[in-house]
Parts: C-alpha cells; sequence; structure tokens
C-alpha cells in the first residue's frame, strides 16, 4: 500500500470508531487524552475504509511525517467537529469525584440497541 493511499482515507469518527476505541483501550471515549489520538486514528481508519492492519503496522505507517500530518488533520477536523456539540456543566465538573469515570458510549449503544429496539444501522451510521 502506497503512500498516497493512506493519505486518502477517510477519517469519521462515528459511532463504530468510538466502540473500537473503548474496546482497545478499556476506557470511555470521553477520557480520551492526547496519548490516545494514535489509536482514535487507528481505529478512524479501520472502520471507515477497506483495510485491514494491525496497530503496530499502523504505528510504523504514522512515522511518515506527511501521512501523520495528513491524518492528524482529518482526526483534528472531525474533533473539532463534535466539540462543538459538546456542552459543558461546569458546577458538574466541579462536584464530580476524581475516581467517577465518565459512561462508555459502547454501553449507551448497547442500551439503545438491546432494551429500546432502536435499529442498529441507525445507532452505528
Amino acid at each position: 500500500m502506497g503512500k498516497k493511499d493512506y493519505q486518502d482515507f477517510k477519517i469519521n469518527i462515528n459511532m463504530k470508531t468510538i466502540m473500537l476505541f473503548e474496546e482497545m483501550t478499556e476506557k470511555s471515549f470521553y477520557d480520551m487524552s492526547n496519548d490516545d489520538i494514535y489509536l482514535l486514528i487507528y481505529c478512524a481508519v479501520v472502520v471507515n475504509n477497506n483495510i485491514t492492519i494491525t496497530y503496530p503496522h499502523f504505528k510504523t505507517v504514522m512515522k511518515n511525517e506527511k501521512i501523520a500530518r495528513e491524518l492528524f488533520a482529518k482526526c483534528q477536523s472531525e474533533l473539532d467537529f463534535i466539540e462543538q456539540f459538546k456542552k459543558y456543566d461546569k458546577e458538574k465538573k466541579a462536584d464530580k469525584v476524581e475516581d467517577e469515570k465518565p459512561e462508555k458510549l459502547s454501553n449507551i449503544i448497547n442500551l439503545l440497541i438491546l432494551q429500546y429496539g432502536v435499529d442498529i444501522g441507525y445507532v452505528m451510521n
């Protein structure tokens, strides 16, 4: 696979991407740190493109600065889009217990599908 192929990848942070990210990190998408960005991009590439690649191989691909810069820019654009819809409740954040972890979106997705019967295609896409 050539360099151009990697630059053409779609980077969509959708429910499938978030579920894979949460599965691989065992933490909530809302707990994501800057150290997790490679893994988030990897999840977005695997979910949204017709490719099978291991995470270690993907990390070697990301050593190419041009490819990494392109994929980081696409991911940042997606994160900026998502960020505009977040509503912050400063009082709740101030009262938050430090050990309390945010709910995983994958748990909420499972609840919507299994308990409330929401169509899986609707939820995932």
